[in-house]
This record gives C-alpha cells, sequence and structure tokens, in this order.
C-alpha cells in the first residue's frame, strides 16, 4: 500500500477533536436546558390552571349551595296568607306555635319575645310562638375567641353552635360571617277529614283512597309533628299509626299540650314529618389541618344541618355577607349582620299576629335580598413566589402588598392565587 493511501486511511480514523468534543458537549447542554426549562414552565402552567379551575369550581359550588339554601329562607306551607301588610299595618307572616319542651331541630327555645303558655307541674314553656324573625339570623363576630351568640335560654336537638374564631386547626376563621337559616323543606300530606283542637288527625295514606302523591310521613318514636293550613301552624310530639297521627306527651308527667286550633280539610291542611322536613342550615368557615404539610391550615367552608356540619369545600377564606333590608319608605339599604341587630325596634316591620310586643332583632323580618361574597383560593401553593399585590372589594380590603400575611383572617399568604365570588340574591319568601 503506498504511503498516500497509509496516510489518507489514518486521518478517516483519528476521532473528535478536544474542541470539537467541548463544542459537541456546550450544543448538548443548552439544548437539555431549553428541554427542562420548557418541561419546568409546562408544570408550573398546569399546577397554576389546575389551581384555577379547581378555586373556580370550589367557588361556583360553594355559591350555588348558599343561593340555593337562601333561597329556602324561611319557606313553609302557605305561609303568606292574607297579604295584609302594609294597607292593615299587620303582618302576613305567622308565627309557628310549638306544645314541646324542648326545642326541635335546632330552633330558638323559651326566648322572651315568645309568649308561653306553663300548665302547673310542667317543665319548661309548652306553648310558645317562635316569631318569623328566626327564620335568618347572621352574625359578624370577627375577633378571636369570639363565639356567636345565638338564642339563650336554650334547650335545643341540632341547635348550630359553629366554634369560637381562632387559627388552630377546628376553630372558626376569624373575620368570617355565619349564616343561619330556617325552612320547611317538604310538601307535607293533605288532612284526609277535619280534625278538632288537638285531634287526632287522620291524613292520606296508603290504605285511603285517592292518595295517589301524597308521600309518606315516616315517622320514628319521638319525631315532632306539624299541622297547618293557611292560617295557624302548631308543632307537638305525636305518635303514628297507620294514617293516623295523635298528639303525644312524652317529657312532661302527663301536661297537656294546649292545641289550639281545629284544621279543615277545606281548608287544605296538611300535615308534615317536623323532625325530617324542617331545616336549620348554617354556613360558617372552619381551619383545617393539611395532611400534605404539617402546621398548615386550610380555610373550609362548613354547611351545618340541624346540628349535623358537613365540610362543602376548601379553599374559602372570607365568607361576608350584606342583607337588603325594606325599611318604612320602601327603600331597600343594605346592611352588616350587626347593622341589623341593632336598628331600633321602630324600624321594624308590624309583628306577626300572637306576639305581644317586637322581638329583639325584629328587622331581621324585613330582610328582602342577600348579597354574599366568598374570596377563594387554590388551596395550594401554586405559584414560584408569593402573589402579587390583591384587592377584595367586598369588605373594602385593598391593596395588601405579597410580604404581608392576609388581612383581618391572618393566614399566612402562601403562594396561592385567590378570587372574589359574589352573588346577589333575593329571597323567595317574606320575613313578615
Amino acid at each position: 500500500m503506498s504511503r498516500l493511501a497509509i496516510a489518507r486511511n489514518a486521518r478517516r480514523a483519528r476521532g473528535m477533536t478536544l474542541v470539537e468534543l467541548m463544542v459537541a458537549l456546550v450544543l448538548g447542554v443548552l439544548v437539555l436546558g431549553g428541554l427542562v426549562q420548557v418541561f419546568v414552565n409546562i408544570n408550573e402552567t398546569n399546577r397554576v390552571t389546575t389551581g384555577l379551575a379547581r378555586m373556580q369550581e370550589n367557588a361556583r359550588y360553594a355559591l350555588d349551595r348558599i343561593v340555593s339554601d337562601l333561597q329556602m329562607t324561611g319557606a313553609q306551607y302557605c305561609s303568606s296568607f292574607d297579604n295584609k301588610f302594609p294597607l292593615s299595618g299587620r303582618t302576613s307572616k305567622r308565627a309557628m306555635r310549638i306544645h314541646v319542651d324542648n326545642s326541635p331541630n335546632g330552633m330558638p327555645f323559651g326566648m322572651p319575645d315568645m309568649t308561653t303558655v306553663q300548665p302547673a307541674g310542667a317543665v319548661g314553656p309548652l306553648n310558645w310562638l317562635m316569631s318569623p324573625r328566626y327564620l335568618m339570623q347572621g352574625h359578624e363576630c370577627p375577633g378571636a375567641g369570639c363565639a356567636p351568640a345565638f338564642t339563650a335560654p336554650v334547650t335545643a336537638v341540632g341547635l348550630p353552635v359553629p366554634p369560637a374564631a381562632g387559627v388552630a386547626a377546628g376553630t372558626r376563621l376569624q373575620g368570617t360571617d355565619v349564616l343561619t337559616l330556617r325552612y320547611l323543606a317538604a310538601p307535607g300530606v293533605p288532612l284526609f277529614a277535619d280534625a278538632p283542637a288537638g285531634g287526632p288527625y287522620q291524613v292520606y295514606g296508603p290504605a285511603v283512597p285517592g292518595n295517589v302523591n301524597s308521600p309518606p310521613l315516616s315517622f320514628q318514636p319521638g319525631d315532632y309533628a306539624m299541622v297547618t293550613n293557611c292560617a295557624a301552624a302548631e308543632v307537638f310530639e305525636a305518635n303514628a299509626a297507620g294514617n293516623l297521627v295523635t298528639p303525644a306527651d312524652s317529657g312532661d308527667a302527663g301536661a297537656t299540650r294546649n292545641l289550639v286550633g281545629a284544621f279543615n280539610r277545606d281548608n287544605d291542611a296538611r300535615m308534615f314529618n317536623f323532625t325530617r322536613d324542617f331545616r336549620t342550615v348554617t354556613y360558617y368557615v372552619v381551619n383545617r389541618d393539611d395532611a400534605d404539610e404539617p402546621g398548615r391550615r386550610i380555610p373550609v367552608l362548613v354547611r351545618q344541618e340541624n346540628g349535623v356540619p358537613q365540610d362543602i369545600v376548601e379553599g374559602i377564606e372570607r365568607f361576608d355577607l350584606r342583607y337588603g333590608v325594606e325599611l318604612f319608605d320602601r327603600r331597600i339599604r343594605y346592611m352588616t349582620a350587626d347593622q341589623v341587630d341593632a336598628a331600633p325596634i321602630a324600624q321594624c316591620p308590624p309583628r306577626p299576629d300572637g306576639l305581644a310586643a317586637n322581638e329583639p332583632g325584629c328587622l331581621w323580618r324585613a330582610v328582602r335580598t342577600v348579597e354574599v361574597a366568598l374570596l377563594a383560593n387554590t388551596v395550594d401553593n401554586v405559584t414560584p413566589t408569593p402573589t402579587d399585590t390583591y384587592s377584595y372589594t367586598f369588605a373594602g380590603t385593598v391593596n395588601a402588598a405579597p410580604t404581608e400575611p392576609m388581612p383581618v383572617t391572618n393566614l399566612p399568604r402562601g403562594r396561592m392565587l385567590r378570587r372574589e365570588f359574589r352573588a346577589t340574591v333575593a329571597l323567595r319568601n317574606g320575613n313578615y
């Protein structure tokens, strides 16, 4: 083989020089770095997008639940029966007459604004009126350790008792409102025959002709009954057998129930299982432990029904309300819960028939609309650094700097995104 061929073959087998290798490595690192950065950006974008979608879904669901309950507030069967106000200066909303020795479903009990009749030897009030003012009750109670002052003295089953405000797990998030609503949530069963005062009451049932659409009452021992028409409503202990509902008296050593009204079939009188059909619903925000990060708290919106709390959604860190109250000049004025409570009796609408005097907090009967505001977050930290300045316009909170804790609630800002959600709800059932 010639020297020229040998030299040519040697050049082919020489490989890469050090300079060529370094250039290749640099190019490889640049390409790999670009790919890593693209992956990081995609991952961060995905976390932010997922967080925003979760926040949107949580807040919308929370608003839907609150709005649904608000629209039911004060619902009773045929409760606004005469529409007399304001022509006669009387109210069209009746007060329920209660004939039991404790308070079912978290209703107020033994309040001074309620008329009471105590038979000799009886234990507790047995014949008292519950004003429709208690069908809605709001509380602000913003300070640490504050607990909403509901109705006392109380002997109640299912009383709404939100925890005191604080920062520990299980406490109510300070600076957030509390809302309690009451309503009847069933169509009831029509009476099959006229009933005298005190019953017994025969209702439609499987064995009664014409019972096509009447639902079963499904009474169990200890359940309360409610008989009502468009002029009166009475709640009492009852025994139920077949289609017959008979007033009972299990807790007062034979004291009578003093049922005062006769209920006629022609007036479309109906029977309800009051224990199951009447709702006392309370909303508040509570601190929960983050299972994935010890020491971190997650604010959770809670819906309590007849004393049983249920977590609704996470990431609701502000819950604020304003109440549109119709005053005597027929204008709507928006107030906080404290302002409604503190309003003088002179601003209240006329009291319901049977109440001896306008009750404390009687302006709650004049609430016509409710503004609801939620401040929701993404629950998890989704941004690489604390988020920018934000504003929460409903409560006048503006220009909170990224390095500061959240105003009012004092929650750590974290690396979460936040958004305000609002709704205005017109009440379907007037609280007169």
